[in-house]
């Protein structure tokens, strides 16, 4: 037994229009559907505005499809250090007097030349880098290799050298605080260290150790 669907007049009025109104625009349609489409296919007042609405927002979808296309997406960072989806990490390094940011997607570029790559520094004086351009070349190359525990455990090991603490997890709290010092832009929120404790307890000598170590 053959099953005959039953004709949709909304859907049968669609497809009427994409193919015989391509570039019609909404008022002209809005026109037409009432003298004449809202007649011929038995629209009631409900499926016409239902029409109007979806056809409303197809244009706007096409409008905003067509604006992004044409935009040209400027990327603003801060050059010590940033995130962005489309460069990854961000860092600025130095050789000699000149600047360059370096990306983890392998990217370098002069702070001069940061614009014709529609990058925009928010500052150019910066004296602040956490790589040495030999580091730089090391990544680029591909030989820059770093195995996270073994990081982890030369720093607890700087720090177990200097200061003693009785809590063992304190030096877990200062060993993983710098390290995230390199990648904290990934997070919307990071952690802020406050060292309580009598005088000539280790204070100013732990946060040495972390400066130093940063």
């Amino acid at each position: 037994m053959e099953i005959i669907p039953i004709e949709n007049p909304l859907q049968k009025l669609k497809d009427f229009i994409n193919e015989e109104f391509e570039n019609i625009d909404t008022r002209e349609l809005r026109g037409f559907v009432k003298s004449v489409i809202k007649e011929r296919f038995k629209l009631k007042e409900k499926d016409v505005q239902i029409l109007f609405a979806e056809i409303q927002s197809a244009e706007n979808k096409q409008k905003l499809v067509k604006e992004l296309l044409q935009t040209t997406n400027i990327i603003e960072i801060d050059p010590v250090m940033d995130y962005n989806e489309q460069e990854g990490m961000i860092y600025t390094f130095f050789k000699g007097d000149t600047k360059y940011i370096v990306t983890s997607v392998g990217n370098v570029y002069e702070y001069e030349n940061c614009r014709d790559k529609n990058i925009k520094l928010k500052s150019m004086s910066t004296s602040m880098s956490k790589l040495l351009p030999k580091t730089v070349a090391k990544f680029i190359q591909g030989k820059a290799k770093v195995k996270m525990s073994e990081v982890y455990s030369k720093l607890r090991n700087i720090i177990k050298k200097y200061v003693f603490l009785e809590d063992e997890n304190i030096y877990a709290v200062l060993v993983t605080w710098i390290i995230h010092t390199y990648f904290f832009k990934l997070f919307m929120y990071v952690p802020y260290l406050w060292l309580n404790g009598d005088k000539s307890s280790g204070k100013s000598l732990i946060l040495k150790e972390c400066i130093e170590n940063n």
